[in-house]
């Protein structure tokens, strides 16, 4: 896939295999100012190159990559469950967007709605419904999300290594073509 969106400053493009050690120092900067990923069962780079992974994409600007988003097969059980049940819909037939984060200089410019449509519209290419999870207290994601048109269709409970139990959100994503900031 081409550059989805550009701005005169900012591109969208396809993940390369070059950009991981950018990728994981700016994913390692996420966690320690905003606590994303929560849990990290391994590396940060077991964390952005998954097996299950449809595409990723990057924002760069000005060379320097600004953000990050991923679309998968599949999220934890229970997130998929609640999709499948709530839109009628068999596991093959959703993507999950996963990965999504933006540094802060570079927040509260469109940067992560761009990235989401991207990812979005990458779901439906594929002939599959968007889905993603997301920690409830994470207020600033849980606003991009409704703000880009995606519907809460349920909640769950992440049980945590450590014994803390997290409500996660589960948003369904817009039709094509009606997500907020798309082309």
């Amino acid at each position: 896939m081409k550059s989805v969106w550009q701005a005169p400053s900012v591109q969208i493009r396809p993940r390369l295999a070059d950009d991981l050690p950018a990728v994981e120092r700016l994913a390692d900067l996420i966690r320690r100012i905003d606590g994303y990923p929560g849990y990290l069962p391994g590396s940060l780079r077991d964390f952005l190159v998954t097996d299950d992974a449809l595409g990723a994409w990057v924002a760069e600007q000005e060379e320097i990559i600004v953000g990050h988003v991923a679309l998968h097969r599949r999220s934890w059980g229970e997130v998929m469950r609640v999709a499948s049940e709530s839109m009628g819909l068999e596991d093959g037939q959703l993507a999950v967007i996963a990965r999504l984060f933006v540094i802060p200089e570079a927040r509260q410019q469109g940067v992560g709605l761009h990235l989401l449509n991207s990812a979005t519209a990458e779901a439906w290419r594929l002939g599959r419904r968007p889905i993603l999870d997301v920690v409830a207290n994470l207020a600033a994601a849980v606003r991009l999300y409704e703000r880009a048109g995606w519907k809460i269709i349920g909640t769950v409970e992440f049980r945590h290594p450590d014994g803390r139990r997290l409500p996660e959100h589960v948003f369904a994503g817009p039709l094509p073509g009606s997500y907020r900031g798309s082309a």
